[in-house]
């Protein structure tokens, strides 16, 4: 998009060299447009991209390598998963349980001001499972099976270690809807807390820590840790006031960041990685009891997983 624009804004510049360069001929009564002029305008249309990469507009648009292109981006992961009420709520236990998701997206690999870093990103939809189908079944504790569907993010800075070769270090999350049902049979307290789920769509958000060793141009290695919550009610207002708190936070984190990537951009990655990541998952921790900490609300289900995945870029 960006690009378009420049190639409207050249042309733009050019028939405005050139009516003003017909204009000035007009008033000393001549008719002909300067040859430069013809052959600028020429060169311009004709040169295509090569001509704005070579340098003919010196802008700092370029400098961002704002050309990086998108790739197309296919991940699938296993997890363990360990689902866990607040003891206010639930007394009972949960068995532990396993997932596999898939990942439909893009990739970017952006260039920084170092020549051993670059900024990555990745947007996609997401689909996961949660369920004993994929490991061993506990019939002595409560048993969650999920379905998670939403849209997934996750950004961050990689060392470069080759051509195709990084390890990147990422902060990201998803948010999107949640299918629940049990079997077991908890106690009635406990089977009340869970019925609040029922076999509903349920609001919920995932936060994750991500490290990603790309090992070829077309292959990455990740490891994460996750830590989602599902909410047993979406009150909209009251969650806006929540992440509203966690926004203020996180714009605090980044003008506290932006400085080190100038003055020390090795160690860079290591603090935005350990800082973002801190600041996400220890909010999710305050929202252990109440969902929409620090407003009084209900008490969310959570899931922590730890899982490995492997990440197809094309």
């Amino acid at each position: 998009m960006k690009f378009k624009l420049l190639i409207i804004a050249g042309f733009a510049f050019c028939i405005s060299y050139a009516y003003a360069q017909t204009s000035k001929n007009d008033t000393t009564g001549t008719q002909t447009m300067p040859k430069d002029s013809v052959q600028f305008f020429h060169d311009t249309i004709s040169g295509g991209e090569e001509d704005f990469d070579s340098g003919m507009l010196d802008l700092n648009l370029f400098n961002n390598n704002s050309f990086d292109r998108r790739r197309s981006t296919i991940e699938a992961s296993y997890g363990f998963v360990n689902p866990e009420f607040h003891k206010d709520v639930y007394k009972g236990e949960f068995s532990k349980t396993n997932s596999l998701d898939l990942k439909l997206g893009f990739t970017r690999y952006i260039k920084t001001q170092t020549d051993y870093t670059q900024k990555y990103s990745l947007s996609a939809l997401s689909l996961s499972r949660h369920s004993q189908d994929f490991g061993k079944l506990d019939t002595s504790k409560t048993n969650i099976e999920l379905w998670n569907f939403g849209l997934f993010s996750r950004e961050g800075y990689a060392y470069k270690l080759g051509e195709d070769a990084s390890i990147a270090l990422t902060n990201g999350g998803f948010t999107g809807w949640s299918i629940m049902n049990y079997t077991g049979s908890p106690d009635s307290l406990d089977k009340k807390a869970l019925d609040v789920f029922g076999d509903n769509l349920r609001f919920s958000k995932t936060t994750e820590a991500a490290v990603i060793v790309r090992v070829h141009k077309w292959v990455a290695v990740t490891g994460s840790f996750e830590r989602q919550i599902i909410f047993p009610r979406f009150m909209f207002w009251y969650w806006c006031g929540s992440e509203i708190i966690e926004e203020i936070a996180d714009t605090g984190l980044e003008k506290l960041i932006k400085p080190i990537f100038k003055n020390a951009p090795s160690i860079a990655p290591v603090v935005n990685f350990i800082l973002k990541n801190g600041l996400k998952i220890g909010m999710d921790q305050l929202r252990h009891k109440y969902m929409n900490w620090p407003i009084k609300t209900a008490a969310p289900l959570t899931n922590d997983a730890v899982k490995i995945g492997l990440t197809f870029t094309f």
